[in-house]
């Protein structure tokens, strides 16, 4: 290439395969256009709120790959309509990178309503991540939870390969919101889902940690696998993040709460969240992509070697107040996601509760982890899994 002349994606994207050759194009070409967005106009009607496509076809024969929808002005991707798909392009060349629609596909259930004219999709979207709070704080009604999620799961409408794989109660915020700190709260939904559906898939459960006794009996309950945010690995990043944030919670209380929900939950059912690329937002973050990766790899392993599965979330700055050049580059990411990989391959992990692994099988939107790998692997010895449970060694 000349000096001054401009790299095109497509050129970009083959330069990312060829030093990325050990990984998936699905997930190289994921967390490339996470970390840039899309750019469509206004007349194309996306639906923002669902914010999730579906991208598959294209010059690499690209296999299904489910990626989070952020809308970016300066993007260099760009999502138009062909009349029968919205396909993603280069913006400046026009090359068509791969071809993509909505995901999951469902119609019917989209235009469902309940006889308010609430629709069911408000309170628990097309792939039955379920919303306890509603606009202007209002919180659902278990019963109405659990008929949204029965339209799914019951009347079955969909192709098996757009079906959810599993339950999310989103609860972070809920406990606050009725005023109360009962987990016989959250309790309801779980029992009001089971009534409708039974045990067709697993449900997993996105909060605060809580205590061991509290999420034993939430385990009784049904819950199967539990999310909870730490957003940052580095204990003095935690605590100036948080800083405008919830504080009842240190970070060693925090980590110390999610290994023991690996007693509760078990082995390869346990969600620690972790922003991706945040470590590196400034004035607080790291100052060279060297510190942020070592200290991201010490999460993750230590994660790892204790039975937890950290879930990854591709962080974008906000172009609008972040200064120039905040955003890590396409290369920090894939770095973080071989680092994942390596790790969840040492630990013997198995394909984590509710969610599916490798190419094409994949519907994780928010990062390009889930979408490496040789999909599932075989089911491990089940008293080898306990037993290391058992064995795990908690902080402090």
């Amino acid at each position: 290439m000349q000096a001054g002349q401009k790299m095109t994606k497509l050129k970009k994207l083959e330069e990312l395969f060829s030093r990325y050759s050990d990984l998936p194009q699905e997930a190289i070409i994921k967390e490339e256009m996470l970390t840039h967005g899309f750019y469509w106009e206004k007349q194309l009607k996306i639906d923002e709120a669902r914010g999730v496509l579906r991208l598959e076809g294209g010059p690499y024969s690209l296999r299904r790959t489910i990626i989070r929808l952020n809308k970016e002005p300066g993007s260099p991707y760009r999502i138009e309509s062909n009349g029968e798909h919205l396909k993603v392009m280069d913006r400046e060349t026009g090359d068509v990178i791969a071809l993509a629609q909505p995901f999951p596909q469902d119609s019917a259930y989209q235009d469902r309503t309940f006889s308010d004219g609430t629709l069911y999709s408000a309170i628990v979207s097309p792939d039955a991540e379920v919303t306890l709070v509603g606009s202007g704080h209002q919180i659902h009604d278990p019963a109405r939870v659990a008929d949204a999620v029965a339209e799914i799961f019951v009347k079955k409408q969909r192709p098996p390969q757009e079906m959810p794989v599993c339950i999310l109660i989103v609860a972070e915020n809920f406990l606050e919101a009725v005023g109360k700190q009962e987990e016989t709260e959250i309790l309801q939904y779980v029992d009001a889902i089971r009534d409708q559906i039974g045990n067709q898939v697993p449900i997993l459960l996105e909060m605060s940690p809580l205590s061991a006794g509290i999420e034993e009996r939430i385990h009784r309950h049904g819950v199967k696998a539990r999310l909870s945010n730490l957003e940052v690995w580095d204990p003095t990043l935690f605590a100036r993040l948080r800083a405008v944030k919830d504080q009842r919670m240190d970070w060693e209380e925090r980590v110390r709460r999610i290994l023991d929900q690996v007693y509760v939950y078990g082995w390869n059912a346990v969600f620690p969240k972790l922003n991706i690329g945040i470590e590196m937002s400034q004035p607080s973050g790291f100052k060279t992509v060297e510190e942020a990766l070592a200290s991201t790899s010490e999460g993750i392993r230590f994660f790892m070697m204790h039975g937890a599965v950290p879930n990854l979330i591709h962080w974008r700055a906000d172009v609008k107040l972040a200064p120039a050049g905040q955003q890590p580059a396409t290369e920090f990411f894939l770095e973080v996601d071989r680092i994942w990989y390596d790790a969840w391959v040492k630990y013997g992990q198995d394909e984590p509760c509710g969610y599916l692994m490798g190419p094409g099988r994949s519907r994780y939107p928010d990062s390009g982890v889930y979408d490496i790998g040789r999909g599932a692997p075989l089911e491990s010895d089940a008293k080898k899994s306990r037993e290391r449970v058992q064995n795990v060694t908690r902080i402090g």
